[in-house]
């Protein structure tokens, strides 16, 4: 199994490098950020906002954090495609190679879930260590609360690359590139209809109350992203495990994805 998971990562290696290159220039436009957010120009035009009332000051901490986390979950988002590691073995025909491993169906699949997962698992890493060197230069970045937002969208990417992993298999290797248009629009679906099932706004109301409604709810959408990422996380666990269990299935009735 090892070799296997090696040899997935060696296929990732273009997203790789994307990924260290998108890293870099986060960590510098983050720390820039946050330094000229309390010393430098970006300072300077809140303060100019705020004496114009364009802006109230108790808002600033928060546009602020929302900025750097942003920026934060760029990282992760690389992590997510992970369709090289079925396209190099298709172009390299590996599948009928694997076939000769003394390597059941279980643990072949079981390989791209967990290369997809210590992919993952690398900017969830980084973007943590990030949040710490961040949080000891200004006083608005929460570890707590950017650990829940990382960790909450990490189970998005989690959710995605299971849904790719059971596309391709059920493709038979040869839909790439529609695996990542089924998943997102799928995803999409789910965040829609979360939205939807949680609203409670009610758009012929006036402007006032509606508007109060709308915070109200927007809050709610985020209080959920970063103090309950572990239902999140549950779900996205829940998600891998049936998609693991379903792609195994495929797979021994459906030859062409190793």
């Amino acid at each position: 199994m090892r070799g296997l998971i090696v040899k997935d990562f060696y296929c990732l290696k273009k997203q790789i490098i994307t990924f260290c290159v998108t890293l870099l220039a986060v960590v510098i436009l983050s720390i820039m950020f946050v330094l000229s957010s309390r010393y430098g120009n970006i300072a300077t035009g809140y303060q100019e906002m705020v004496a114009e009332g364009e802006m109230s000051a108790t808002n600033i901490p928060t546009i602020s954090k929302y900025v750097v986390l942003i920026f934060m979950l760029i990282p992760i988002a690389c992590t997510g495609d992970i369709t090289s590691i079925f396209e190099d073995d298709r172009n390299a025909s590996f599948a009928k190679l694997a076939y000769s491993f003394p390597i059941s169906i279980k643990k072949r699949v079981a390989c791209r879930f967990i290369s997809g997962i210590f992919f993952i698992g690398i900017g969830v890493i980084t973007d943590i260590v990030l949040t710490f060197v961040l949080a000891s230069l200004t006083d608005y970045i929460s570890v707590r609360h950017f650990c829940g937002g990382i960790i909450t969208f990490a189970s998005i990417m989690l959710i995605f690359i299971s849904f790719i992993i059971f596309v391709m298999y059920l493709s038979g290797g040869k839909k790439i590139n529609v695996s990542n248009y089924v998943t997102a629009v799928v995803i999409v679906l789910f965040a829609l209809f979360f939205v939807y099932a949680r609203t409670k706004v009610d758009f012929g109301a006036d402007e006032a109350v509606m508007s109060k409604q709308l915070t109200t709810f927007y809050m709610g959408i985020v209080d959920t992203i970063f103090d309950k990422s572990y239902v999140f996380a549950i779900v996205a666990m829940l998600i891998a495990t049936a998609s693991y269990f379903g792609s195994v299935a495929v797979a021994k009735r459906k030859r062409g994805v190793a």
